[in-house]
């Protein structure tokens, strides 16, 4: 009879970050102590795009794509489900201002 393994589920997250601001043209950096995902981001302004980066990539306007390059979401648009483990999120705008929401575990 062949051996068997069996996997038990991760245990469950301990730590959570959520973040309301208003972002505006100066780069905003939110450091976390241990996010895996991005539950959401949301860019509520109705108007201007948000652009997003993480770690020590600069949140710029005029960063090309690219691999771990600078997200852009475009007003009122929603980033969902980003597994991905990151030290801190960078946000800015090009113009204007408008809230942005964060919720990560």
């Amino acid at each position: 009879m062949p051996d068997r393994i069996f996997l038990a589920p991760p245990p469950p997250k301990t730590d959570h970050l959520f973040y309301k601001q208003s972002i505006t043209t100066t780069e905003q950096v939110i450091n976390v102590v241990s996010i895996e995902k991005i539950v959401f981001l949301t860019n509520d302004d109705l108007t201007n795009s948000l652009f997003v980066s993480f770690d020590s990539v600069p949140a710029s306007p005029t960063i090309g794509g690219g691999l771990n390059s600078v997200i852009e979401l475009a007003a009122g648009e929603t980033l969902n489900d980003f597994p991905r483990g990151i030290t801190s999120i960078r946000l800015i705008r090009s113009a204007g201002s408008g809230n942005v929401r964060v919720l990560g575990v």
